[in-house]
């Protein structure tokens, strides 16, 4: 079951991540949440910062900024951990000068709204958000379900985060900053290949050996207007991001993953 609910900001209704949790919805969009001027404020921190906090996303599809936790996987060198954390201060503070306010404060006002009844907080010591750019012409983000990242990240960054959150519940959310006329969605797969792993980038297989073309895949698409802020259970669904059409825009994105906490009060968000 694939079954997104699109909201306005204005809906006054608490409990909106609950339909997430208890798997009534596949996830949300509230149309509007972020101001005109917000989404130029944080384009203009991407242009500003891209230089300095460049991180490559699939092999040229796009960048990142800074690097994300996503990216500290065992196959990667132990030295990036240490990068990792050792970005979070200067990339906060400087998206902090670049857009004239505090982002971390700005941002969990946002998502305490949608997060009720549980207090919205970052994870101790993760980097709190990071920006997505995703180009047109390229691949996409290639096919992934969250869930599974944890097992394979570095453990000292992986025990740490399962010391607070419950793995099962791992979430993503973004804000769009720049939908492209044509391209840029998230692409969804149905239930049906829960069991089925990943073979390469494009094809997935089941334990009965049972192959796939990724493409083939039941699937919906999701396309947030610029201003969204989109949550979905990307740890439990096989998802990807179709890459903008060959003459369309960037997808821009503001965003990183969320979880349910371990005594249900927090939901933890980090990047």
């Amino acid at each position: 079951m694939l079954k997104f609910s699109f909201y306005d900001a204005d809906f006054k209704s608490s409990f909106l991540i609950e339909g997430i949790l208890k798997e009534k919805l596949t996830g949300i969009v509230v149309e509007n949440s972020l101001k005109n001027e917000e989404i130029r404020i944080f384009k203009n921190c991407v242009e500003q910062l891209k230089e300095r906090f460049f991180h490559d996303l699939n092999t040229g599809n796009g960048f990142s900024l800074p690097g994300m936790f996503g990216q500290l996987h065992k196959t990667q060198p132990k030295h990036l951990i240490e990068s990792y954390f050792e970005n979070i201060e200067p990339f906060c503070s400087a998206v902090n000068l670049v857009c004239g306010f505090n982002v971390q404060q700005r941002l969990t006002q946002l998502l305490r709204l949608y997060f009720q009844p549980h207090t919205a907080a970052v994870l101790p010591g993760f980097l709190p958000y990071s920006f997505r750019v995703v180009y047109p012409k390229k691949g996409g983000l290639f096919v992934h379900k969250d869930g599974q990242l944890l097992p394979f990240i570095h453990n000292e960054v992986s025990e740490v985060i399962c010391r607070y959150v419950q793995p099962e519940t791992m979430m993503s959310w973004y804000f769009t900053l720049q939908d492209p006329d044509e391209g840029g969605e998230l692409w969804v797969a149905d239930t049906l290949y829960d069991d089925y792993v990943k073979e390469g980038q494009f094809a997935m297989v089941n334990s009965q050996g049972e192959r796939i073309e990724v493409d083939a895949m039941q699937h919906i698409k999701v396309k947030p207007p610029t201003g969204s802020l989109l949550m979905f259970k990307g740890g439990s669904y096989w998802h990807k991001v179709v890459p903008p059409a060959d003459n369309a825009e960037n997808r821009i994105t503001f965003g990183g993953f969320m979880a349910l906490g371990l005594d249900e009060q927090y939901v933890y968000y980090w990047s």
